[in-house]
């Protein structure tokens, strides 16, 4: 055995392919929550997919919770921040409330952050779905 081998298998960033596009679900969990899943590598066009869906799920009322699930998410295209600018206000104009935001990801946290402070929709970030849903119940939303 080498003992300058690599102990993991080799990244894929010198890939001149692009990782495969995120997959998503969006469902409306009650009256006042709409959740997103993601998984894989986020691009700005899934994001727009999964925020046509959830407002394909609002339909013309208020639902002021979304729960974006992201602990499955192997990556982004810093693009999405402008498809995350445009959805967060459009979430705020149409009296959101409140981002759940569940990941591990300390650039998807600071993402979270950064869309936050420009669009004045608070994001809560959460490392487990269990805490998203406490935090939840606690302000009697779920």
């Amino acid at each position: 055995m080498d003992p300058l081998a690599p102990s993991r298998p080799p990244s894929s960033r010198g890939s001149s392919r692009p990782p495969p596009p995120a997959t998503w679900r969006a469902r409306r969990l009650s009256d006042t929550v709409i959740e997103t899943t993601f998984e894989g590598h986020l691009t700005p066009d899934v994001l727009a997919a999964a925020g046509a869906e959830y407002w394909r799920l609002a339909g013309e009322r208020l639902v002021p919770y979304a729960v974006l699930d992201a602990v499955a998410v192997t990556g982004f295209d810093r693009a999405i921040a402008s498809e995350g600018w445009l959805a967060s206000g459009r979430f705020r104009e149409r009296g959101g409330r409140e981002y759940a935001m569940i990941t591990t990801s300390s650039a998807l946290r600071m993402l979270g952050a950064a869309l936050a402070a420009s669009t004045h929709v608070p994001f809560r970030l959460f490392d487990t779905r269990a805490d998203a849903f406490a935090h939840l119940r606690s302000i009697g939303a779920w």
